[in-house]
């Protein structure tokens, strides 16, 4: 990673503390000495617990973090992936509103994941893109930015 891509990294992660800060959510550092590929944070709030992998802009996940989520979420963790200021918010925002319903589309409808247990969701502004184990790539439009990780079957 160059230090020009960890300096962007960094923004996003510190405005994703900040804005939990503003709306009462407990944002954690995760680290795990003896695993990699754990995401950067853990969120608290009122709705539930949820963890959170930052990127930079336009960032994406490596193997080694795909492969974790997953793990995370067949035990039925929640796991984002922010990478801009637009996806801090969006998840922000719903964290604090309470909701954990499964990502909008324009119409407002929630969408179905196909292997909702094997994906991660990475919160991005107009668009959300679901990675699953094998590594295979699906996006869907959404919203504003009105992206949400869906349940885990």
């Amino acid at each position: 990673m160059s230090l020009y891509t960890s300096e962007r990294e960094k923004r996003v992660e510190r405005y994703l503390l900040t804005r939990c800060r503003e709306l009462g959510l407990l944002c954690m550092k995760f680290t795990s000495p003896a695993r990699g590929g754990v995401p950067d944070r853990i969120v608290v709030s009122h709705s539930g617990t949820v963890f959170v992998e930052v990127k930079r802009p336009g960032g994406i996940l490596e193997p080694r973090q795909r492969a974790v989520h997953a793990k995370l979420r067949r035990f039925g963790a929640v796991v984002y992936v922010v990478d801009d200021e637009s996806s801090v918010d969006a998840l922000t925002n719903r964290l604090a509103g309470g909701g954990r319903r499964g990502p909008a589309t324009a119409e407002g409808s929630t969408m179905t994941v196909a292997d909702a247990a094997a994906a991660t969701t990475t919160v991005t502004g107009q668009q959300q893109c679901e990675t699953t184990d094998s590594g295979a790539s699906r996006q869907e439009h959404t919203a504003a930015g009105d992206t949400d990780q869906s349940q885990p079957r």
